[in-house]
């Protein structure tokens, strides 16, 4: 009953049948509808009190629906109220009623609306006023809260402030330039901190604020109070030691890191900001230290976070213009035994294919097959090994590396990823009838898959980037839409080419065509 009310009022609405609307909407209970069906019931509402001109029942309305809602809602309901007001006579009516309304007692719930119209305006300190005293009746809520500050913020510090070096340099700063805004951020920042004591993020908001105002000082004092909460938990000289971290205190920082792990000695997640904070400090050589024992031991003999730490050795190798070093020691470690050896083992070889160590990288994949052949990353190896021989530029080899991963891994989705690797591979040689060959054999062989099926869709792009041949390229495009695929969004990417294709236009635009032009077709 509910989906036909709506349905019907919705078409109603779009009718310009106002009353009928609401009179099918009338025996709804707002509070027993979904949000979703409430938001929809609200919006057929709303547009037919304002084609109406029914101010006052659409102020009760809002009340009627914001008494008791989230934050979301709140915001979502103010959107519709807004976008159906704008341009309409009863705007500037529900402006004055509210203005008058908001100042009885238990009227609150109007703040919010009264807010956003005058925001709207451009009057925002009389939107933050209304929304703080909105939030006075609300104080529990987070999501808001948060909302009010970060808002206020943005207000406090627009425009940026441009401020002269004593070199003449000009640098952007973003600094407070009107205090009420950020009095109030403060203010909502630390109801914030008192609901939410253990968010690192409260404090984090709290610091800036300071730190834009100037107040350097009470920004570090805000970490010092959140370690004095409890300055023998691990967990809390952390989340003092982070906040001092993001907003730039690196030597206190590592002051709360290290108070943190000599309670708590075993938390990797800290011994990894740490590091980065080392790092920043200039401190490379001891972060690096800290890196290498977590690759090498792990946690509880488990791997931890791999990618993270080769990333951060990899930054701290290129800080250091010791890349070569970083390659020596991690090709070392392909003898020793280490945690998650076989994730390293690849991980490692996509790096050195980075660093064009082809060699290596060449030789940790063929160890990996022969020590780890069950492994489940067996088949991502086939195809790194063809990724070795392409960023090598041994375009054959690659060819022959992809075909060997998509003859081993038949029907995967290995076998889908190498055929396109192999079109991709041929055309970058300039291979052109060659690749489209390839993503046409791919989409046969795979007639129901639909990555393997949008092989027609690259075709086509491809035929027209070279060749320019509209005629060839629209067959391929209707191959793909027949084939029925669930990929909508490319689904109507195809149609709208054929459409440009019929009117007589490029299907990709001039991008595409000028990408063709400069191309060459040696090799063809």
């Amino acid at each position: 009953d509910v989906a036909i009310r709506l349905l019907l009022a919705q078409e109603q609405i779009a009718a310009g049948q106002a009353k009928e609307c609401l009179a099918t909407l009338t025996p709804l209970r707002w509070e027993k509808l979904s949000r979703d069906d409430r938001l929809r019931a609200a919006e057929a509402a709303v547009a037919a009190l304002v084609k109406l001109g029914n101010t006052p029942r659409l102020i009760e309305l809002w009340l009627d629906l914001t008494r008791s809602t989230t934050f979301v809602e709140l915001q979502r309901l103010a959107d519709i109220v807004l976008q159906a007001v704008q341009g309409s006579p009863v705007a500037e009516e529900l402006k004055t009623r509210l203005s008058s309304l908001i100042q009885e007692q238990g009227q609150w719930p109007l703040l919010w609306l009264y807010a956003r119209l005058v925001g709207r305006e451009g009057d925002h300190k009389s939107e933050m006023q209304y929304y703080s005293r909105y939030v006075e009746h609300v104080g529990d809520d987070t999501e808001l809260l948060r909302f009010v500050a970060h808002l206020s913020i943005e207000y406090a510090t627009l425009p940026l402030k441009i401020e002269a070096t004593r070199d003449r340099t000009t640098s952007a700063a973003i600094r407070v330039l009107d205090a009420s805004y950020s009095d109030l951020a403060i203010d909502l920042y630390k109801r914030l901190i008192a609901l939410q004591p253990m968010v690192a993020e409260n404090y984090a908001a709290l610091m800036r604020i300071y730190q834009m105002r100037g107040e350097v000082e009470a920004a570090k004092k805000v970490a010092a109070e959140v370690a004095q909460r409890d300055p023998d938990s691990p967990k809390t000289l952390a989340i003092a030691a982070s906040i001092l971290d993001e907003n730039g205190f690196i030597p206190e920082a590592l002051h709360f890191y290290e108070r943190s792990l000599r309670a708590d000695p075993t938390n990797f997640a800290v011994w990894m900001k740490y590091a980065e904070a080392l790092r920043a400090a200039g401190q490379r050589t001891e972060a690096e230290i800290i890196y290498k024992k977590i690759l090498e031991e792990g946690y509880n003999s488990r791997p931890y976070n791999q990618p993270a730490i080769l990333a951060a050795l990899y930054r701290t190798a290129l800080e250091t213009n010791r890349t070569h070093e970083l390659v020596n020691y991690l090709y070392g470690l392909r003898t020793h035994s280490i945690p998650g050896k076989p994730e390293f083992l690849l991980s490692t070889s996509k790096l050195f294919i980075q660093l064009r160590e082809f060699e290596k990288a060449g030789e940790l994949i063929s160890q990996f097959q022969k020590e780890f052949a069950t492994s489940n990353l067996l088949e991502e190896s086939y195809l790194l090994r063809g990724q070795v021989w392409f960023s090598r530029g041994d375009i054959p080899r690659a060819i022959e590396a992809y075909r060997e991963a998509a003859t081993r891994f038949a029907g995967s989705p290995t076998a889908i990823s190498a055929g396109f690797n192999i079109a991709v591979a041929y055309a970058h040689a300039g291979k052109i009838q060659e690749a489209l060959a390839a993503f046409e054999d791919l989409a046969r062989r795979h007639p129901t898959d639909d990555k393997a099926q949008s092989a027609l869709y690259e075709a086509a792009v491809l035929c027209w980037r070279f060749y320019g041949d509209s005629q060839r390229c629209a067959q391929y495009l209707e191959r793909y839409l027949a084939a029925r695929t669930l990929d909508f969004a490319l689904r109507k990417t195809v149609r709208d080419a054929l459409k440009r294709i019929q009117a007589g236009q490029p299907p990709f635009g001039e991008a595409a065509a000028q990408a063709r032009d400069s191309q060459t077709t040696s090799g063809l």
